[in-house]
């Protein structure tokens, strides 16, 4: 095969020293055998066997043929991977220009919105669980009044009490990842895998990353499976920059109101 030719061997039990392993071709029909490679345009990507179970070497005919039905083999091999690999740009370029598309939407929001955060955090949690495939999604801050506004699909956007979330500054600490039944996510993130038992949920996915501002992580955003169907690390990625936009919206909105009071009280 390593020198791109075909083989026949009238029987193998004679070029094989060893008599365990001649018993065993015999026990197991393996005399007269032909081999061809099966060469694609750069490299050997594997070989055609053909065995008899009695002594009958093949012909020159007979190894012509082999080598025709290698041929094919090859050249079919080399198309499907061809096939495979451009499958694999285009979904690629789809997923990198949805990816590019869901970024622009969420910028023109910012713009559009720039005082109100009520408004952008849902166009970044939809993108984000759209993008992440993620059943649910979890966007949540604390603001300067030590106060945490959170926006969930199912319950849209509303403000907590810092009180009512004892974990949160942990679960800002860093990226966050895990796959599993409840009684093991249990362990090393009970208050999330409360939330899941609540939910009905036997086992789950998560993934969750901080939102970092110059001052520090503020906030995170969450997207979670209902399913132990683990995010890949291009997720991790991904959410990063939905984190990342969303400190942009939470800062404009900041400024923005700011602005808005001060400008107020000069006009008043």
């Amino acid at each position: 095969v390593r020198e791109r030719r075909t083989v026949a061997v009238d029987d193998l039990v004679e070029i094989v020293p060893d008599q365990e392993v001649r018993d065993r071709l015999v026990a197991r029909g393996m005399r007269s055998n032909m081999v061809a490679p099966l060469s694609g345009t750069d490299s050997i990507v594997g070989s055609l066997s053909v065995v008899r179970a009695q002594v009958r070497p093949f012909n020159a005919t007979e190894l012509a043929t082999l080598e025709a039905f290698a041929a094919q083999a090859a050249t079919a091999i080399e198309t499907a991977r061809a096939q495979r690999a451009l499958a694999e740009r285009n979904t690629a370029l789809a997923q990198g220009l949805e990816r590019e598309t869901a970024t622009a939407d969420i910028l023109r929001v910012i713009s559009q919105s720039p005082g109100d955060i009520e408004q952008v955090l849902p166009a970044i949690g939809q993108a984000a669980g759209r993008l992440c495939e993620a059943d649910d999604v979890l966007i949540a801050f604390v603001g300067r009044d030590g106060d945490v506004s959170a926006w969930d699909h199912v319950r849209g956007y509303r403000t907590l009490s810092a009180r009512s979330l004892p974990t949160f500054s942990e679960l800002m600490a860093g990226v966050r990842m895990f796959a599993g039944p409840i009684e093991t996510f249990e362990q090393a993130h009970p208050v999330s895998a409360r939330v899941a038992r609540a939910d009905g949920l036997s086992e789950v996915a998560e993934l969750s990353v901080p939102m970092l501002s110059a001052a520090g992580p503020i906030g995170l955003v969450l997207v979670r499976r209902y399913t132990a169907r683990a995010f890949a690390p291009e997720h991790v990625s991904l959410l990063q920059r939905f984190a990342a936009q969303a400190v942009i919206a939470i800062e404009n909105a900041r400024v923005f109101n700011e602005l808005a009071d001060r400008n107020r009280e000069v006009t008043e």
